[in-house]
């Protein structure tokens, strides 16, 4: 991803920092709840919440086509991982195959990794698009408003 400054690409990757860094921080607050269910949920969000502090920092230090791929995978595996716990329930631990109920906080992380693995994948997909210009008294606006979203 292009680092330039005044490009898309360039503001992009402090959004898609901050999702990954929401989506990482809102894991590790949710893994003692779930390390009471079971170790391995515990585990499960423990690993993804570190990952997800992992790819915020590479997405901020050195933002290269395998850090994009790396959010694309591992947004799309928790994503993939959501959906299954919502509608049919977790194979294992002492509710499997229960579907459990939608709350605000995972529905709102999920929003947050689908749109970090939908611009992930563009910027993969068509890497113009992180290279083209964009006008400070648009760009400024745009990051204010994503990160007090991200924020709230």
């Amino acid at each position: 991803m292009t680092m330039t400054e005044g490009t898309v690409g360039r503001s992009l990757r402090w959004l898609l920092a901050a999702l990954a860094a929401a989506s990482g921080v809102v894991h590790l607050a949710f893994t003692g709840e779930h390390m009471d269910v079971t170790w391995a949920h515990g585990t499960f969000f423990a690993v993804v919440g570190w990952a997800q502090l992992a790819l915020a920092v590479a997405f901020v230090v050195r933002p290269d086509r395998r850090v994009l791929a790396a959010a694309v995978a591992l947004s799309a595996a928790v994503v993939a991982a959501w959906v299954v716990s919502r509608t049919v329930g977790v194979p294992f631990g002492p509710d499997a195959g229960e579907a459990e109920p939608v709350a605000l906080a995972d529905a709102l992380v999920t929003g947050f990794e689908v749109v970090l693995a939908v611009v992930s994948l563009a910027i993969l997909v068509r890497p113009g698009l992180a290279e083209r210009p964009l006008a400070a008294p648009v760009a400024r606006p745009a990051l204010v408003v994503g990160g007090l979203a991200v924020a709230v």
